[in-house]
Parts: structure tokens; C-alpha cells; sequence
């Protein structure tokens, strides 16, 4: 089943640019709602506004990260969560790296260029508070003011959102890079369920931030945030059993492999790590064997060369060990 059929991700479309499909949740109108409730209206309506040019930019970015490094891209969604670029990147760690990191660094680029408005303005510690906006005033009596206001408006909220998703959470782009980095050492299956993991403990501790500072938002994002990842934990889990599933992409959700494809079972964690073992016994084997046959070959070389009487005790009792062990492995 294609995601992109849930009721929960279904969408209007804007239209089509850079050969991208570019649609917005009806749910999106959920979070202008809510930023309109807990703000001034007006500045709620330009965080709307800018919240949505900010994550549509940062989904963009995915789209051109992966075409820039041999992948591909043709749809984003905006949601109430975020945005959502459905990309594949090519296969490489170059690749994967790239269309994820390239989300971040345009709201990074962005706060860059409104960094000198907030500096002009003496904002800019509020500017860096993970939660809190900074002072606004949007004031049409004072045109200056107001162009200011939303430069500083702009900073603030990509430098959360720049933060925000470098957070090796599920979904996040933290997370997805944790994971890309992950399939270096392990296999896949066990990077990707290492990987959500360390985003649910990481879950927890931005929960109990949110306590110490007080903050139910903090609070609700964490563990929100811990539902989404002990869900796909679980997911996960049982896809490593029955060797299908979801995996996940840069930039919100399900943005690549987003098909539950046939495969044939795979083992489970246990028995892989029970094959790595044997596969190390092996080796060490074999590794013993060469050098026994080694000694050996010197031995019956000295034999050959001053007899047998020129043996140490030691070397016979090696050469007669020897000579046992091979033949109970021949037979």
C-alpha cells in the first residue's frame, strides 16, 4: 500500500514546479489554528506564512540534494508535522548523506541571511530559544519595524527548525542520517532498529526537559514523538521477522522505500549474530590450520634434512597432534 493513500497524508495539490508535485494537507490548516490560538493573531498568520515557506524550501532542498548526487525526487507534502519530500537517493552514503543534510542547511542558509536584521535588532539570544519566539512587533506604523520583525521572525524559526530535525529522533533528519551512518558497521535491519532506538531515548530526554523547563510543549513534542518511533520500533521488528516494511527517508516520514515490497525471509537478529560467530570460528580455523601446516612443513623439511632424532620432545609431540587432528577431520 502506497503511504501517500492514508487519510492522514492525503492532500490538495498546489501544482507542479521544478517537476515537483507540490501539495498541503487539509490537516495543515490544523496548525494554523493553533499557531492563530496560542499567538497574537497577526503573528500567528506570518509564522503560518513563514513556517510554510521555510519547510517548503527545506523539502526543496531534499528534492535537489537527491538529483544533485544520481537519486531523484517528484512529490513533497505539506502536513501539519512538517513537510514530507517523497525522494530516493541513489544507493551511496554520498548520496544519502546529502539529500538528508541538504534540508537543514537551507533553514541554516536562511537564518544566515536574516542574521544581520536580528543582529541590528539586539534579538538574537532570544532568537536562540528552542521554544520561545523572540519580541515582535508588527506594527504597520512603523514600516521599518515591521520588515525587521519578520527577518527576526524568519531566523527564529528556522533556527528551531534547523535544530529541531538534526535530532536523531524518528522521524527526523537526524535519525536518518544516525541510520546512514549506522549501515556502515551493521546490516540494515539492524542499524535501522538501532537507529529508532536511540531516537526513543533520545524522546525521553527532551520529555524530561520539558519538565525542568516547564514547557507542555516540550513535553507533548517529546512524546508524540516517542508514539511515532516505538510505532515504527515495532514495525521494524516485524519486518525483520517476516523480511518486508516500511523504511524511512530524510525530511519528515516515509520519503523513500515507501513500498512494502516481496522479499525472501531474512533472519532474525539472533541467528545473524549466531552466523557472524560461526563465520569468525571459521575463520580462525582456517587461519590455524595454515599456520600448523606451516610448522609442519618445517618440521618434516628437518627430518628430511638431520632426521628424526633431531626433533625436541616438544616438536614431536606437535608433529604427532598434528597428525591426529588431521586425520579425525579427514574422517
Amino acid at each position: 500500500m502506497d503511504i501517500r493513500q492514508s487519510p492522514l497524508i492525503l492532500g490538495i495539490s498546489l501544482g507542479r514546479y521544478f517537476d515537483v508535485t507540490v501539495k498541503v494537507s487539509v490537516w495543515f490548516l490544523a496548525l494554523v489554528f493553533l499557531l492563530c490560538v496560542r499567538l497574537p493573531i497577526v503573528i500567528g498568520l506570518w509564522a503560518s506564512l513563514l513556517l510554510f515557506t521555510s519547510i517548503l524550501i527545506h523539502e526543496f532542498a531534499h528534492v535537489f540534494g537527491a538529483r544533485r548526487t544520481g537519486g531523484h525526487g517528484d512529490e513533497i507534502l505539506m502536513w501539519p508535522f512538517g513537510g514530507l519530500a517523497f525522494v530516493s537517493p541513489a544507493g551511496t552514503f554520498r548520496s544519502e548523506i546529502w539529500t538528508t543534510a541538504a534540508g537543514p542547511l537551507s533553514n541554516l542558509a536562511l537564518c544566515l541571511v536574516c542574521l544581520p536584521a536580528v543582529i541590528s535588532a539586539d534579538v538574537l539570544w532570544d532568537s536562540l530559544h528552542p521554544v520561545m519566539l523572540p519580541p515582535l512587533d508588527f506594527s504597520l506604523s512603523n514600516p521599518a519595524t515591521f520588515v525587521t520583525s519578520i527577518f527576526v521572525l524568519t531566523f527564529a524559526l528556522n533556527f528551531k527548525l534547523f535544530v529541531f530535525n538534526l535530532l536523531p529522533i524518528h522521524p527526523l533528519d537526524g535519525s536518518q542520517i544516525a541510520f546512514s551512518v549506522a549501515k556502515l558497521r551493521w546490516d540494515q535491519a539492524t542499524a535501522k532498529i538501532g537507529t529508532l532506538y536511540l531516537g526513543i531515548v533520545v524522546c525521553l530526554i527532551v520529555a524530561i526537559t520539558g519538565v525542568v523547563m516547564k514547557s507542555t510543549d516540550v513535553v507533548t513534542i517529546g512524546l508524540v514523538l516517542m508514539v511515532l518511533g516505538l510505532q515504527a520500533h515495532m514495525t521494524a521488528i516485524v519486518a525483520q521477522q517476516y523480511g518486508g516494511g516500511f523504511e524511512y527517508g530524510p525530511g519528515g516520514d516515509d520519503e523513500y522505500g515507501l513500498f512494502a515490497e516481496e522479499r525472501e525471509p531474512q533472519p532474525g537478529m539472533v541467528e545473524r549474530w549466531k552466523q557472524r560467530r560461526e563465520e569468525k570460528r571459521r575463520l580462525k580455523e582456517a587461519e590455524l590450520q595454515a599456520e600448523t601446516a606451516q610448522q609442519v612443513d618445517a618440521l618434516l623439511e628437518k627430518i628430511n634434512t638431520d632426521g628424526i632424532d633431531s626433533l625436541t620432545p616438544a616438536e614431536k609431540k606437535f608433529l604427532h597432534q598434528a597428525s591426529t587432528r588431521y586425520k579425525t577431520q579427514n574422517d
